[in-house]
């Protein structure tokens, strides 16, 4: 059931923590494993069994790159795609000493994360996606990928054979809303661990994706910081359509739908017309990106179109219809049994109100981000997802 050798891709210190919680039962069930990285402050933090990708200047392979025209590092620039080959190329030859069963990639949409993907599929290697399921204690896994390439897109059907108890649920979700209460901050900060990376890069020639100038990034957050919303003084009272926003470049939207955060509230304020509805916009509280808040900002001059903060389940449970493009906070306003329109491919989107409920109380392992978990939901890794 578990493999002989597994190698791990990790691409952040929260991803470190969260799979180093492993550790012992990857010794317990004699599993040989490889930590693989491009950050120093990764290697710094997991100390053991790590594994450094650099740079090799592999000579290019004569086949075909189409799988790197969906690396979400091309399309946000971060780098060319004549790069996104030579790093692809350069991963592989990292990998040929290695004995591999399994891999576990988080998210895959990076250039390495793709390219770890084609890898497998070539070899006949099993792979695991693990995403934040934004439901607390628990982690989205999949064989396949997330969202749009996740197999419960095209294959609902798989949590008709779960069970759940539907007072419990009706507990659980009680108690999951009182726990959130998420506020619109439009700050970001560059972690100290990220200089650390950059001296990995330079002096150790490890594989850099995010090649833009770091002191413009620098410069731009912080002055993000100045960045202040003119929001509006509503009432839950209204009939009213809510649109979360995603931020501009997430993955989810570049990868795995046609419509961008404009197309997404033209159509809801469309639909709020036609239906003599207010438009509740709510902006994600990391977006960054000026012109997307420029656009956002120009819809503020229709008089049934309003920015609202403040919780967002309140916003949810009062709500008369949420639109999103395929955000999870898609999922969340399923699980309060509302009206949900979803325009992009996710995972989620075929979800009826069974569906939900098998998904969150039964289908995902209750593995802890990061922090403790538990042994059995450790072999359910292996056991339900392949």
């Amino acid at each position: 059931m578990v493999p002989n050798n597994l190698v791990i891709y990790v691409d952040s210190v929260n991803r470190a923590r969260f799979f180093e919680g492993f550790v012992n039962y990857f010794k317990k069930y004699g599993i040989n494993y490889k930590f693989l990285t491009n950050k120093l402050s990764v290697c710094k933090m997991l100390k053991n069994n790590v594994v450094l990708l650099k740079n090799l200047n592999t000579q290019v392979r004569n086949k075909d790159y189409s799988f790197l025209e969906k690396s979400l590092s091309v399309l946000n620039n971060y780098h060319s795609f004549e790069d996104a080959i030579q790093i692809a190329n350069d991963v592989w030859s990292n990998l040929e000493n290695l004995k591999i069963d399994m891999i576990w990639i988080w998210n895959g949409t990076t250039t390495i994360e793709r390219s770890l993907k084609q890898f497998a599929i070539e070899n006949n290697i099993k792979t695991k996606f693990f995403e934040i399921s934004n439901i607390e204690n628990r982690i989205f896994i999949d064989p396949k990928g997330i969202s749009g390439e996740s197999i419960l897109l095209k294959h609902p059907e798989i949590l008709d054979k779960f069970n759940y108890n539907e007072e419990y649920f009706l507990k659980w979700r009680e108690n999951y809303k009182n726990k959130k209460n998420r506020k619109t901050k439009l700050k970001n900060n560059i972690p100290s661990y990220a200089y650390l990376d950059l001296l990995g890069y330079k002096f150790f020639n490890l594989i850099r994706e995010d090649r833009r100038n770091i002191l413009n990034l620098v410069k731009k957050r912080f002055f993000n910081n100045f960045i202040k919303l003119p929001f509006d003084m509503v009432s839950l009272d209204k009939k009213y359509i809510l649109v979360p926003l995603q931020v501009g470049n997430d993955s989810q939207i570049k990868l795995y739908s046609k419509f961008k955060n404009k197309d997404l509230i033209e159509y809801a304020l469309e639909l709020a017309r036609k239906e003599n509805a207010l438009l509740y916009i709510k902006p994600h509280p990391r977006e960054e990106d000026i012109n997307e808040i420029k656009m956002i900002e120009s819809f503020l001059k229709e008089k049934d179109v309003f920015l609202v903060d403040g919780n967002l389940y309140d916003l949810i449970e009062s709500a008369y219809k949420i639109v999103v493009n395929n955000s999870t906070v898609g999922l969340e306003a399923k699980i309060f049994d509302k009206d949900v329109v979803v325009l992009g491919d996710a995972y989620y989107k075929y979800f009826d109100k069974e569906r939900v409920r098998k998904f969150i109380m039964s289908y995902l392992p209750i593995i802890y981000y990061p922090g403790a978990r538990f042994e059995e939901d450790f072999l359910e890794i292996f056991r339900r997802f392949g």
